[in-house]
């Protein structure tokens, strides 16, 4: 039996988007009987577990290290010495995040990647006497997700000690963007290169990705992130007497933007064409105010229904019992190729997707992802051509969900099926050595 590591700093049960990609590639090789898996993942104490995703007990040895967050320090830095007031409620508070809200400030941004890259340096270095402990050089093959750049720089470390060993690197995110400062991009394409030129094989969630991130001199390979059926299986459905539009997660501080959607919808009511007795909005997640302030602008409070952060499983449940799930993100110049984790959950619930993606790039990996499985429609930004379309597809779901009490959802589950995390593995699987 083989022995597999897999090294990320999130992974089950921390209730984060990036624990979900490991976890699950992880249950589904352990499942096949072929593998002993371990796990190296940060232990975070400020994380929620995650009931859902709760599969340790496929994972032979889990080596946890403390990860040293040095970022929250600069929270305590901009407020104070910005001055950072805000009259929030307690219940709010979450969306309160003064490093976020201050990085525009060139200043900031480079004390919080500075920070950053001292945490990870002391979190490798933590993990490397683990492994000594351990033994962890002895694994056959390593999996090691980015980011943070620690997952990547601890497992090069297993690969200087073992030249045997067979290395998958990881790109879950890119090494670098537009938004990364000049200083830490110029490293970031530097560790990037250096990484690829260690490993035996890189795998990143899109072809974006790869194009922006691996240096042709290494095999590489689209592993996308996908969904698990097993996740939904006791989740019951309730009565649904309105036609309900739901938006759950993050909205990384306004990048992910609705508007356009509930400009569609305003413009129906004000037409008479659609009425707010048939009509439910739902948001959840932690960033509210900034879901709210959107809603705000098109007069859609008396629709609106804010659950706030609540855990996975709730927000699962949300999601079944809705008609419609909206979906968010961006295609930019030095941001291409980003297909959220949350479009890939949806695919699971059998109802369509409204994507909306704001940015100057057409043709983004949603919008063929959202032709190729037929999961709704795409708008994108770049296109606004498509809006008197998107305000045709909106009404003719309404009047479907009037006279007949469910929605039109005619989606190619072969290629739906290609996103669920059982056949994910299986790809993944086959870069494996004999």
């Amino acid at each position: 039996m083989k022995k597999i590591l897999i090294i990320s700093e999130h992974f089950a049960p921390q209730n984060t988007i990036g624990a979900i990609r490991p976890t699950k590639l992880a249950k589904y090789l352990r499942l096949t009987g072929k593998y002993e898996i371990s796990v190296l993942a940060a232990k975070k104490q400020d994380v929620s577990n995650d009931e859902i995703r709760t599969e340790n007990w496929f994972v032979n040895n889990m080596y946890l290290s403390k990860k040293v967050d040095l970022t929250k320090l600069l929270n305590v830095f901009v407020y104070h010495i910005f001055k950072k007031r805000h009259t929030k409620k307690k219940s709010d508070f979450n969306d309160f995040v003064p490093v976020k809200e201050n990085e525009r400030s060139s200043f900031v941004k480079f004390v919080k990647y500075s920070l950053d890259y001292l945490s990870n340096l002391i979190h490798s270095n933590n993990a490397k006497k683990i492994i000594n402990t351990y033994s962890l050089h002895e694994t056959d093959i390593v999996f090691s997700t980015y980011g943070p750049f620690s997952s990547h720089l601890i497992a090069r470390y297993l690969k200087k000690k073992n030249k045997k060993l067979f290395w998958i690197a990881d790109f879950r995110d890119p090494a670098f963007n537009w938004d990364t400062p000049l200083l830490f991009k110029r490293y970031a394409k530097y560790y990037a290169k250096k990484i690829c030129n260690s490993a035996d094989v890189a795998t990143a969630v899109s072809q974006g990705f790869l194009d922006l991130i691996i240096f042709p001199d290494i095999p590489r390979y689209v592993i996308s992130n996908g969904f698990d059926p097993d996740d939904i299986t006791d989740i019951e459905i309730g009565p649904q007497t309105k036609i309900t539009f739901s938006y759950t997660g993050t909205l990384y501080h306004k990048k992910r933007n609705l508007e356009i959607f509930f400009k569609v919808i305003r413009e129906l009511l004000n037409d008479d064409l659609i009425f707010e007795e048939n009509i439910q909005i739902n948001y959840a997640g932690r960033e509210s105010l900034t879901f709210l302030s959107q809603i705000e602008k098109y007069n859609l409070n008396n629709i609106t229904k804010d659950y706030g952060y609540i855990s996975r499983k709730k927000a699962l449940e949300v999601q079944v019992n809705s008609h419609i799930l909206l979906s968010s993100s961006w295609n930019t110049d030095g941001s291409i190729g980003v297909v959220t984790g949350k479009l890939l959950e949806y695919m699971m619930m059998g109802k369509p997707v409204i994507s909306i993606i704001s940015g100057e790039l057409p043709n983004s990996a949603i919008k063929e992802i959202t032709h190729k499985c037929n999961l709704g429609f795409c708008y994108e930004e770049a296109e606004g051509h498509y809006y008197s379309d998107l305000k045709t597809y909106v009404l003719d779901q309404y009047n479907c969900f009037i006279k007949n009490g469910t929605v039109i959802f005619e989606a190619n589950i072969e290629e739906i099926n290609k996103y669920n995390y059982k056949n994910i593995t299986s790809n993944l699987e086959r870069l494996f050595p004999d």
